[in-house]
């Protein structure tokens, strides 16, 4: 309008503002036509760099006229350049954040050594360096990347204690997800976290607070149960409420409520939407958490319908990823008689890996199996040992246990009495 002075002055400079504006919008059209003003110098200074920049842009986005331009030799290799000297640019810009003692830099220059971007080599010492550095400035999401690594030995020797530390120092950063973490930790018992389901629901309202959505839907199931917070329906509701949006579970159970007008006025269209809303966010392939959480939803048919084999694939998913919660999960699954996929096998090997992460429920069960020799040959002092490690974690069934005469012979006979 204002090039052609369609309805309004003619005025170049305006025309050229808005054009630009557009192409900045990802507007695949303007970005063709400000590239070509650049490579001709129409209206505009010539500007080969900037014309390749606009024209990529446009390619980018499948504009034929684009890809056509950008095959000759020029456009490319001012494109070629352009990113080079973007590269080094960022690359210089996170030299001088680190070296100004910025926390953000340091993070972002330790991820640009693990994935070799930026022109900087891919290097695994650097990057862990770089992660430490950002961390003990303050940086939680370095903190919980160094959580993970050693959690999972990614780069680094496996040490779930060092794990842990890395862990409470970003809960005390008050990071959101680092406050769920530990919540479930609690919850379960692990090594240096005795089990406390008073704690987790405790960390689990410092998360919510934070904005975690998966924080958001455990509070309020701890809530609408009253088991182990006070019951309080009424903000069990405005919490799923809140994390609908990010947790499916949530979703899931707000059609579950609304379905049935349990707390709220029964609506079977938003029972239907909310059901399909939480359907459409399956979790990805990496989400272990979320695979978790959607196993065990279906193990106990809590706001899904129970179905113990969508269970196991679910938990499955979680547990070959390390994921000491779901190894123990799936374990539990397999040992339900009840259960279609029963299967004694299956029971000791997910116990026997959960509690080799200090899973304290899968250590009390694994010793369980060797009390009774349910599934595996019977052996007392491999119970005892199992028992004694439980209990040293906060586990209550392993402590009873290691008071029957018979569990104290074995400790003594295993050399492993307290």
């Amino acid at each position: 309008m204002y090039d052609a002075g369609d309805g309004v002055p003619r005025d170049k400079e305006k025309a050229l503002d808005w054009l630009r504006k557009a192409a900045d919008r990802n507007n695949v059209a303007a970005a063709y036509t400000l590239g070509m003003m650049y490579y001709r110098g129409d209206g505009l200074p010539r500007d080969i760099h900037k014309a390749a920049s606009q024209l990529q842009k446009a390619a980018a986005r499948g504009d034929e006229k684009a890809l056509s331009a950008m095959r000759q030799d020029d456009l490319r290799k001012a494109l070629e350049e352009s990113l080079k000297a973007e590269q080094d640019a960022r690359r210089e810009e996170l030299l001088r954040l680190a070296d100004a003692s910025a926390r953000s830099g340091g993070y972002q220059l330790a991820e640009a050594y693990a994935e070799g971007a930026f022109g900087l080599p891919r290097d695994k010492d650097m990057s862990l360096f770089w992660y430490i550095w950002a961390a003990k400035a303050g940086d939680s999401k370095a903190m919980l990347t160094l959580w993970r690594k050693y959690d999972t030995g990614d780069g680094v020797p496996q040490d779930k204690e060092k794990a842990l530390e890395w862990l409470l120092l970003a809960g005390k950063e008050f990071d959101a997800k680092a406050l769920l973490l530990l919540g479930r930790l609690t919850e379960q018992g692990c090594s240096l976290l005795p089990q406390s389901r008073t704690l987790a629901a405790e960390l689990y309202s410092k998360a919510a607070e934070r904005g975690n959505s998966e924080a958001m839907f455990l509070l309020a199931s701890m809530m609408e149960a009253g088991d182990i917070v006070p019951q309080n329906k009424k903000e069990a509701l405005a919490l799923y409420h809140k994390a609908g949006h990010g947790c499916p579970l949530a979703a899931y159970r707000l059609s579950r409520l609304y379905s049935r007008g349990e707390g709220v006025e029964s609506d079977q269209d938003v029972a239907a939407f909310l059901f399909e809303q939480a359907r459409k966010r399956i979790p990805g392939p990496e989400d272990a958490a979320g695979q978790l959480a959607l196993g065990q939803a279906y193990a106990e048919g809590k706001d899904v319908p129970r179905d113990k084999h969508l269970a196991a694939f679910w938990l499955c998913r979680a547990a070959e990823q390390g994921n000491a919660e779901a190894q123990f999960a799936l374990g539990a699954l397999y040992a339900d008689r009840s259960a279609a996929p029963f299967d004694k096998k299956q029971v000791y090997e997910w116990f026997s890996k959960a509690a080799a992460q200090d899973n304290a429920e899968a250590q009390w069960r694994l010793g369980l199996l060797y009390d009774t020799g349910d599934g595996i040959p019977q052996n007392k002092v491999k119970a005892a040992e199992w028992y004694g490690k439980a209990a040293k974690r906060g586990n209550e069934n392993a402590r009873t246990a290691l008071q029957r005469e018979d569990i104290r012979k074995a400790l003594e006979e295993g050399g492993k009495a307290p």
